[in-house]
């Protein structure tokens, strides 16, 4: 399967970019569109890449780093979009609550990106409300005539947002109510009443790192290939920053 995931190597440069417009998408997700010139050799292949964004903390010592996905980036504009979750606490989300237009942000990366050929059979996407800006963007660049099951925690109807993609879509919707986000087992639940395909299958998770390793672990234990499969802690309880689970 080597040959339907590969990882490539991109250069790796920090830009100062300048906020253009802000747009709350639901209660708790924000977009924040940011432009500059230094988008000019701007790239991004993977609907997965990550971006860090660099913040300077109140009481002025070195930058502290989160990494985001590129949600939607237009070269003919120089325009790149992030959307940010609306956590109770964390830098990212103090910058991203009070960001104006004006306001200019220091951006690093991606290094590198992971492409995944559109030739499995069926795709799974897991994901919860923190990794929901990186399976929209897979989702919208799947091609049409791919299956693909799709899960998703949020907290309610009205933190959903309009997913749209060519490939044939199963899309279900897990609310988890008043319970804390990461608190629940929804989305391991939904997982393990998945039917696995006779074909190939490729699994994506982003989520809360107990959540995704107990879904990764499901999997595995189901006989699913590792290698196959891309499983990302997105957040902790008290950090909200990406990890790479191996």
């Amino acid at each position: 399967m080597s040959d339907l995931i590969t990882r490539v190597s991109l250069p790796l440069k920090r830009r100062q970019i300048t906020v253009k417009a802000v747009t709350d998408l639901t209660p708790t997700l924000r977009r924040i569109t940011l432009t500059g010139d230094d988008l000019a050799d701007f790239s991004s292949p993977g609907a997965d890449d990550h971006i860090k964004l660099f913040f300077t903390p109140l009481d002025g010592s070195d930058l502290i780093g989160r990494d985001y996905t590129p949600r939607t980036f237009r070269p003919d504009v120089l325009e790149l979009d992030l959307d940010f979750v609306l956590h109770e606490r964390g830098i990212a989300t103090t910058w991203a609550r009070k960001a104006n237009v004006g306001d200019e942000l220091l951006i690093g990366g991606p290094r590198g990106s992971t492409l995944v050929k559109y030739e499995f059979d069926e795709y799974l996407l897991v994901a919860d409300d923190a990794a929901l800006p990186a399976l929209a963007r897979r989702l919208e660049e799947l091609p049409a005539g791919v299956k693909v099951i799709t899960l998703v925690e949020v907290q309610s109807a009205a933190h959903q947002l309009p997913l749209s993609s060519a490939a044939t879509l199963t899309l279900r919707w897990l609310h988890r109510g008043d319970a804390a986000p990461g608190t629940t087992t929804l989305l391991r639940d939904a997982v393990a009443e998945w039917k696995t395909p006779s074909g190939t299958a490729f699994v994506w998770v982003g989520a809360e790192r107990k959540a995704a390793l107990g879904i990764k672990e499901n999997l595995l234990a189901r006989g699913l290939d590792a290698e196959t499969m891309r499983v990302t802690a997105y957040w902790t309880n008290d950090r909200a920053e990406p990890s790479q689970l191996e």
